[in-house]
């Protein structure tokens, strides 16, 4: 995507944003503007796919529901499946997040936080010195979240004081994720979708009769939104099995945009810093040090309200993992010759993706792959094509002391 239709994508997202927010919004032109949010999330998600998370999945059926609501022209009965459908996304959210941890021995055994707090790019140098120091304090603490997204489903069942004491507690895990990791846009998503576990917590069992007595122009409508409501829930919920091979969802979801995977940092977290290092080599054949290509800022209080360094952490992670595969090494041979600083008299480039244990600075750097070197744009010359691998001779790697 180019720079030009990024911003006025981007910019009429803002703009539709703008509009539901002002509250102004007739259903119809309400319904035209989360209708674009949504169709043009999923489009989004599907063009760059790296470095979204389940803040973005939650996000985009958000707004899918609130399309279908604002269509139903304030039908009571398409509302209610609306918030039902949210609420249960809510609720699976978290179950499933919870049972994958309750299923992982780093997390039972408490080692699965202080890996993720040691990490630059999703953890906090205080708290990892803290779980450090006490280890028991952060078992129980784990198991403790364990038990709190296991138990958020009961807040659609239970007496209201338990509904809004588990709401509290989620909305206090968020904001605590928000200032200690950097991850802001978990808690926007998931407080919106909080309110819906409330409604229909608040409304469970009332309002039937009333419902289909006033909406008698709409079954058809309301049956429609009713099963494919549900079966978009029961979809999602059959592929957070552990066991699922993924067959059915890639083919119904090539993109993994429509059916989430909301596991978040289980069963495995991620424990390492991705980074990005890259060197030219001059028209004489010598070659420049190796250059950080990717930074991660030392965490911030403002880091809980707007972090848009997570995005490109997150996206690393993603082709770090895939690193393999030719797509992955060609979008960070793009990133690495079209977004980042060469020297002027330079013909040729080469990077290559390691893992550091972050605050952790006594752990090894360790060195996933890289890119043979590579013509820069206007010094193309036979022989300089793409080829994957770092050549023999040149696997010289930094010392850890460049990453503090």
């Amino acid at each position: 995507m180019s720079r030009t239709v990024g911003l006025l994508v981007h910019g009429s997202r803002l703009a539709a944003a703008g509009a539901l927010a002002s509250g102004r919004c007739r259903p119809a032109s309400g319904a035209v503007c989360s209708g674009y949010l949504a169709v043009s999330d999923a489009l989004l998600q599907r063009a760059q796919p790296h470095g979204r998370d389940g803040a973005d999945q939650l996000q985009m059926l958000l707004m899918t529901a609130l399309t279908l609501a604002r269509a139903g022209r304030g039908d009571p009965g398409i509302d209610r499946w609306v918030l039902r459908f949210i609420a249960g996304q809510c609720a699976l959210a978290y179950a499933s997040a919870g049972a994958a941890k309750a299923a992982s021995a780093t997390w039972r055994e408490g080692r699965a936080l202080p890996g993720v707090l040691r990490t630059r790019s999703f953890g906090h140098r205080g708290a990892h010195r803290w779980a450090v120091r006490h280890p028991r304090a952060t078992t129980w603490f784990a198991r403790g979240v364990i038990a709190a997204e296991l138990a958020f489903p009961l807040a659609l069942v239970t007496p209201r004081p338990v509904t809004r004491t588990l709401l509290a507690t989620a909305k206090a895990f968020h904001l605590g994720t928000a200032a200690g990791m950097g991850l802001n846009r978990f808690s926007p998503a998931f407080f919106a979708a909080h309110h819906a576990v409330r409604r229909c917590a608040r409304n469970r069992g009332t309002g039937e009769k009333a419902t289909t007595a006033a909406s008698r122009g709409t079954t058809v409508l309301r049956a429609m939104t009713a099963a494919g409501l549900t079966g978009w829930l029961a979809l999602t919920l059959a592929a957070q099995h552990p066991r699922s091979p993924g067959t059915w969802q890639r083919r119904l979801d090539r993109y993994r945009v429509l059916i989430p995977d909301w596991r978040f940092y289980s069963p495995e977290p991620t424990v390492h810093d991705v980074h990005l290092l890259y060197r030219d080599r001059h028209a004489d054949g010598t070659a420049t040090p190796w250059r950080r290509g990717t930074r991660y800022a030392s965490r911030r209080a403002r880091h809980g309200v707007w972090n848009p360094g997570n995005r490109l952490a997150k996206a690393l992670a993603d082709l770090a993992g895939r690193l393999g595969e030719p797509d992955s090494a060609r979008l960070l041979l793009e990133f690495v010759v079209h977004g980042l600083p060469h020297a002027p008299d330079s013909v040729q480039t080469q990077f290559m993706v390691v893992t550091t244990a972050g605050y952790e600075e006594t752990e090894k750097m360790a060195v996933l792959g890289g890119l043979a070197w590579h013509a820069l744009p206007n010094t193309r010359r036979p022989g300089t094509e793409y080829s994957g691998g770092i050549p023999a001779g040149d696997k010289e790697k930094p010392q850890n002391k460049e990453f503090s």
